[in-house]
């Protein structure tokens, strides 16, 4: 079977877990699963198995962790000023789906998104 890397999520989510355990206020599996409406096995395969979070399930696991998303999904907590718009399930996906690349992968979808962003309108559809 192959040895996958833990991902960065499933590491600030254990280690959360983790860290409020040792300070005496635990979160159970069991109690983020009923919260979050998934089966505690399911949660359970996340955490230990390695297999990447369905994006409907971040926003929901985050607001009972009370930890926003952004910390969750890049280990940046936000500034208070910051706006902070919500991110659709499609952003949540491709954040996560990101996060899951080898340092290879992301060097490849930087170039694709600054191609994406510098590239100048079709005049063709424009007229349409």
């Amino acid at each position: 079977m192959e040895n996958l890397q833990e991902s960065p999520i499933t590491i600030r989510l254990n280690s959360l877990l983790e860290g409020r355990r040792k300070k005496g206020n635990p979160t159970s599996q069991k109690a983020l699963a009923q919260a979050v409406g998934v089966k505690e096995g399911t949660l359970s395969v996340w955490l230990k198995d390695n297999k990447p979070f369905p994006s409907d399930y971040i926003v929901p696991i985050c607001s009972y962790l009370k930890v926003s998303p952004t910390w969750l999904l890049t280990g940046v907590e936000q500034e208070e000023e910051e706006i902070n718009l919500p991110l659709t399930a499609d952003a949540i996906q491709v954040a996560t789906d990101y996060d899951l690349l080898d340092a290879y992968g992301k060097a490849e979808v930087a170039i694709a998104v600054k191609k994406a962003m510098t590239k100048t309108p079709d005049k063709s559809a424009e007229s349409a």
